[in-house]
């Protein structure tokens, strides 16, 4: 994986972007990348088909984040 992870010891958070903490619920995620269609600075897919956050999070609209 080449992209840089936010937080590469919790991928799918818990993480502060601007006043938004967000985390994937690993638990619920389905793998239909529909976050990435909306936010593709904030995730990517991991090995299990799972959304984690890239280090690029940061430049996405807080708005942006949460339709995502």
């Amino acid at each position: 994986m080449t992209d840089v992870l936010l937080d590469p010891k919790n991928p799918s958070g818990p993480v502060v972007v601007g006043k938004l903490k967000m985390h994937v619920d690993r638990d619920l995620c389905i793998g239909a990348a529909t976050c990435i269609a909306v936010a593709p600075k904030t995730y990517i897919l991991d090995s299990e088909a799972k959304a984690i956050y890239l280090q690029t999070a940061q430049q996405e609209l807080p708005e942006t984040l949460i339709e995502a």
